[in-house]
């Protein structure tokens, strides 16, 4: 496994802000400045409908608020994982075809999606995600030469939740924050449902970078032609066998 650390050619890196409440009406303007430009923009929450407890807006509270307020007068639509695949299919066709200007959607948009007019990630309670996660949401826009922006919002007043959030304004390496969340986060149970949080086995907290480098290049000596050739012939000539009989299929 190698890292691709170079952006492609002619990409811009993603301006990110953690964008404190008494500064929301200057980013919203900036964004429907970004519309008037002819640019598009993806909304992200992590919740599908209203929840007391939390104390979170959904992605469906969003929607109203920003279709009838804030995006009044852009065209605004709604995804998430209820809607079904033919309409989603259909909504995010839409969007490539710039007849969306603001899509709010929930995590259905993490991967797979390939928007160039799209130049901003809005992520409303940015708290309830993970690093990766967010890193994933960031990598939607900055697909073409334009100037993209992440803008990570939070209510929570917790200190921890500001320092991680912090992390995504600092690097755009995507391991890196992968390692700082499960640091800071910890990896949750090994068997069980709990994702975060530091577990009861002792060697997962004793896992270091140092010991996955040292995996990483036994196994890429490991899967040298030369040492499977001298050391695993059987193995490779059953190989080789396997995939003359996969091409005459």
């Amino acid at each position: 496994m190698s890292l691709i650390k170079q952006m492609p050619a002619g990409r811009q890196p993603i301006k990110t802000r953690v964008v404190e409440e008494k500064y929301r009406a200057k980013a919203e303007q900036f964004a429907r400045e970004r519309i008037a430009a002819g640019e598009q923009i993806f909304v992200v929450a992590p919740l599908i409908d209203p929840s007391d407890i939390l104390g979170i807006e959904s992605a469906t509270e969003i929607f109203e608020r920003l279709s009838k307020e804030t995006f009044a007068q852009s065209r605004v639509r709604l995804v998430h994982g209820r809607v079904n695949p033919k309409e989603r299919a259909e909504i995010m066709e839409q969007m490539r075809r710039g007849e969306i200007d603001v899509l709010v959607a929930t995590a259905v948009i993490e991967v797979g999606v390939d928007i160039p007019r799209a130049t901003v990630m809005w992520i409303e309670g940015a708290e309830r995600f993970g690093l990766a996660q967010l890193h994933q949401f960031r990598g939607r826009v900055g697909r073409s030469d334009k100037q993209s922006y992440c803008f990570l919002f939070s209510k929570s007043r917790s200190g921890f939740a500001q320092q991680r959030l912090a992390l995504m304004e600092k690097t755009s390496d995507g391991f890196l924050l992968a390692e700082k969340d499960l640091e800071m986060r910890g990896a949750g149970e090994m068997w069980g449902t709990i994702q975060s949080g530091f577990s009861d086995v002792e060697f997962l907290r004793s896992i270091e970078l140092e010991t996955w480098e040292r995996a990483k290049k036994a196994a890429e000596q490991l899967m040298s032609r030369e040492t499977v050739l001298n050391q695993y012939s059987g193995v490779m000539k059953q190989l080789e066998r396997f995939e003359n009989e996969l091409h005459r299929e």
